[in-house]
């Protein structure tokens, strides 16, 4: 992973997505090799978009921030579903001193992607899945449309766009939506 991010980066490529995760532990640090392949692509004008996890068991039971997106580098999505809760599997900012934040919320429940025909859903090339990985992408979308509206601005500022602009949610905590919904 850390090699294809170092390739994308000399490549100049402006936005990565990452729709992965690997779950972190309470009082965990963020791996230090993400957070320094992290800072290298905010310093090279790339912005690291990656899923908060699916770990957490709602309402009693949320998880910290997964890897890599526990890096303070990489920014981390959470989910949100159609009724604006917190989604019942998206991980929240509980190690916020090591890094652990959730930065933005996107939708990330019952979301239509496109699927192989020959997998869960034969009869249509596509289908409705939930999880911080399909949040991950309408952010990274949202990356990509300030960046071409702003040429100007270097990746750290349109993810400081990104969180500016952001709808915090009545009712849901940071820890869990960072500094709200994305928004266009």
């Amino acid at each position: 992973m850390i090699d294809a991010i170092d390739w994308a980066i000399t490549k100049k490529f402006r936005i990565l997505s990452l729709s992965l995760a690997s779950a972190t532990k309470l009082n965990d640090i963020p791996s230090p090799l993400f957070e320094t392949v992290g800072a290298r692509a905010l310093e090279n004008n790339c912005v690291i978009i990656a899923a908060a996890g699916n770990d957490s068991s709602r309402p009693s039971v949320p998880k910290p921030v997964s890897s890599p997106a526990n890096a303070v580098s990489i920014m981390a999505v959470g989910a949100i579903d159609g009724q604006m809760k917190i989604a019942k599997f998206s991980n929240a900012g509980l190690n916020p001193t090591t890094g652990g934040n959730v930065n933005i919320c996107a939708p990330g429940v019952d979301i239509i992607s496109s699927y192989p025909k020959n997998s869960k859903n034969k009869s249509s090339n596509y289908y409705a899945m939930s999880g911080t990985s399909m949040a991950t992408p309408h952010v990274s979308g949202l990356v990509a449309l300030y960046m071409e509206q702003f040429p100007e601005k270097s990746a750290k500022e349109i993810w400081e766009l990104i969180e500016t602009e952001a709808k915090p949610i009545e009712g849901l905590k940071y820890r869990d939506i960072g500094s709200g919904l994305i928004q266009a």
